[in-house]
């Protein structure tokens, strides 16, 4: 999944708005993963689970209160 799509996709799933600086990607034993942050406080991280980019499995998610 390009990462222009992503936003679009955190949009229809979650009702908040993040920017360039709330994203990240990266490994996590070796897996892809994509960590995004919202301006509400969330952070979520998602592990890819197909060569094809396709966004697979929600493994954190968090809310911080400040």
């Amino acid at each position: 999944m390009s990462l222009f799509k992503l936003k679009h996709l955190w949009i229809q799933s979650f009702p908040e708005e993040f920017d360039e600086k709330h994203l990240s990607v990266g490994k996590i034993d070796n897996k892809p993963c994509i960590a995004l942050g919202s301006f509400s406080g969330y952070l979520r991280v998602w592990i890819m689970t197909s060569k094809t980019g396709n966004v697979g499995e929600l493994i954190y998610e968090n809310k911080f209160e400040s």
